[in-house]
């Protein structure tokens, strides 16, 4: 029995003559009359007089409870098995492999609720004994309706680790809607010169470095001197380090180092960010930025109210305007080619774009034919 299931009482109306439970096993989408013989023993009553409206109501609310104690009760046994197990994977594998990978981006904390939230997902079923294909359709459904995709296959890697850990290493689960592309919000040139003019001090350097190299924040409070490059055409940046919220260095997001394009109409916010100090920085570190950045989008009227995270896409779009491929896209960005194809494939180019892409070509045709 899933803790999805859930139960409702209906009353006798003057279309309906009798009491009724029903159950449903998704989210409330779909019901079905529950006909047991307990639930037409208390109609009988009903109908013959021996109980009164009241009374027989009071009677259904007590099954209606006793039908959910019961759901409650077998979902509680499975799910304590399952916190079993993935506490005893934290504590031996788990902990230890972020230590041998060097993946320390991650509090322990936060690993644990990723692992937590699995199990939420996986439900009333058994880690150990679950069919496969039980497992998969109880996850897809679980985050059906999600706009973002990410929550589900964090989810699938966690519980794919824990299935390995019980010695289930072949049973895999699948990321579902493999095809799907998620749509991703874009400011125009226009849009953002008007929302850099709303924001003030470091609020606007930071997010005029982000529209102009993709990084993400604590890679852009990483920032420093001598990893930049001045470039006829901008800077190349090398993205070896990003500050937590506690201060502390860490590795990039992917675990490794990589080099950045950074567009030259943020060299003055570059350059002012370079010369701010730690003590600012720290600071400024426990901040949250997508508010402001919110703020002066709805203050523009405009039909996309981004957060600090969507300046990235903004960088990428760009970057796909004047030629760029997806796998350049994607380096710059520090994310693998699956995740931006399942950002950017399909986007439209803007006229200014085609004409990009077009010298870009015209250029590569005329190298080659010297």
């Amino acid at each position: 029995m899933s803790v999805e299931t859930r139960y409702k009482l209906k009353i006798p109306t003057y279309k309906r003559r009798t009491f009724s439970i029903s159950k449903s096993e998704d989210r409330g989408k779909s019901w079905k009359v529950i006909k047991t013989e307990e639930v037409e023993n208390l109609n009988s009553k009903y109908l013959g007089g021996a109980l009164s409206f009241s009374q027989c109501e009071l009677q259904f609310k007590e099954l209606l409870k006793s039908l959910y104690e019961s759901r409650d009760q077998e979902s509680k046994k499975v799910s304590s098995r399952n916190q079993s197990i993935m506490e005893e994977y934290f504590a031996i594998k788990y902990l230890r492999d972020v230590r041998k990978r060097r993946l320390a981006k991650r509090t322990p904390e936060s690993s644990y609720y990723d692992l937590k939230r699995a199990i939420l997902a996986l439900g009333e079923l058994d880690l150990r004994l679950a069919p496969i294909d039980q497992i998969q359709e109880r996850i897809d459904k679980y985050y059906e309706g999600y706009q973002s995709q990410t929550p589900h296959e964090k989810t699938v890697m966690r519980l794919n680790a824990l299935l390995k850990f019980v010695g289930r290493g072949n049973d895999r689960l699948e990321n579902f809607r493999a095809n799907h592309i998620e749509e991703v919000k874009n400011l125009s040139n226009e849009e953002y010169a008007a929302v850099i003019e709303r924001l003030q001090g470091y609020d606007r350097v930071l997010a005029e470095i982000a529209y102009c190299s993709g990084l993400r924040l604590g890679e852009i409070f990483g920032l420093e001197r001598s990893n930049v490059k001045k470039l006829n055409f901008g800077f190349a940046y090398l993205v070896n380090k990003q500050m937590l919220r506690d201060g502390s260095m860490t590795l990039p997001k992917r675990g490794k180092a990589r080099r950045a394009f950074v567009y030259e109409q943020c060299g003055e916010s570059l350059n002012e960010w370079l010369q701010a100090s730690n003590d600012v920085r720290l600071k400024l570190r426990k901040r949250s930025f997508s508010k402001f950045i919110a703020s002066a989008c709805e203050s523009i009227g405009s039909n996309h109210v981004l957060s600090f995270k969507d300046l990235r896409h903004c960088y990428a779009i760009n970057l796909l305007n004047d030629g760029a491929t997806l796998s350049q896209v994607a380096s710059n960005l520090g994310n693998s080619e699956k995740v931006c194809r399942k950002h950017y494939v399909g986007y439209v180019m803007t006229n200014d774009g085609i004409d990009n892409l077009a010298r870009t070509i015209s250029e590569n045709s005329l190298t080659t034919s010297l």
